[in-house]
């Protein structure tokens, strides 16, 4: 605790209203303060204060706001940043669903590859990224791939890559699930949530998806499980308190 209250006070590009809000928080012992507890995210949160003047509502909402921050800057870049976004999703979907933080591209194996033009077919899922590939050649395809890989937001070497922090596979993942939750059965659903591997992923879908349908699909999913207390309490962290009450009510 000690700890991030120092490196809030000594943040330079915050407000002191922001400081004081962030402080705030850390003191009360709210909810959102073990989002603040994580060094990584809580200097994501700093700069959402920076940003936008206020203490974001949800666990997700510090995320999309690093990927505004990346695309404003990246709007001349060849590849769209919202099917860089997309590839990036289908990465992380496919690292979640095999339990890995570390994936081999090289490898030979189809049922261990991430093969470009693998990575690239979940992708398609994502209206944007299938319009987009439309007519593509396999060679232009590879290259639209590897090119969303040399972003920031992960790190590839030697045929291997890994997001910069566990919590952006995560947070990747969960744009995949939102993305696709109207195409999943629901047993596919309920299996794909009861696995431990997603439950931060499934976390950040549900504080994107708290004022939709989406969300109660989500919650409908988690409730088939014979213990639903650790999912439950991962989500109620990442969402509204009006939408964590839900959760306890279910």
């Amino acid at each position: 605790v000690n700890g991030a209250k120092a490196i809030v006070k000594r943040h330079q590009d915050l407000s002191q209203d922001a400081k004081r809000s962030i402080l705030s928080v850390i003191d009360k012992g709210e909810r959102v303060s073990e989002v603040l507890l994580n060094p990584q995210r809580l200097g994501l949160t700093c700069s959402f204060c920076k940003t936008r003047g206020a203490l974001p509502a949800t666990l997700a909402d510090i995320f999309h706001e690093d990927l505004r921050s990346f695309a404003a800057q990246s709007r001349d870049a060849e590849l769209p940043c919202d099917v860089l976004f997309a590839i990036l999703a289908a990465v992380a979907a496919e690292m979640t669903s095999r339990g890995i933080l570390v994936a081999d591209l090289l490898c030979t194996d189809p049922a261990l590859s991430l093969s470009p033009e693998r990575l690239l077919a979940k992708a398609a899922a994502d209206s944007r990224v299938g319009g987009w590939v439309r007519g593509m050649s396999n060679k232009e395809i590879r290259a639209s791939v590897y090119a969303a890989l040399g972003c920031p937001f992960v790190t590839i070497e030697r045929g291997q890559i890994s997001f910069v922090h566990e919590s952006y596979q995560e947070f990747f993942a969960s744009l995949w699930l939102a993305e696709c939750l109207e195409h999943l059965s629901p047993g596919d659903l309920r299996r794909l949530v009861a696995a431990p591997s997603w439950e931060q992923a499934t976390a950040f879908a549900a504080g994107a998806l708290h004022k939709t349908q989406g969300f109660e699909r989500l919650m409908d999913a988690m409730m088939f499980e014979d213990d639903t207390t650790l999912l439950a309490a991962s989500v109620a962290q990442a969402v509204p308190p009006e939408s964590a009450a839900r959760i306890a009510e279910k």
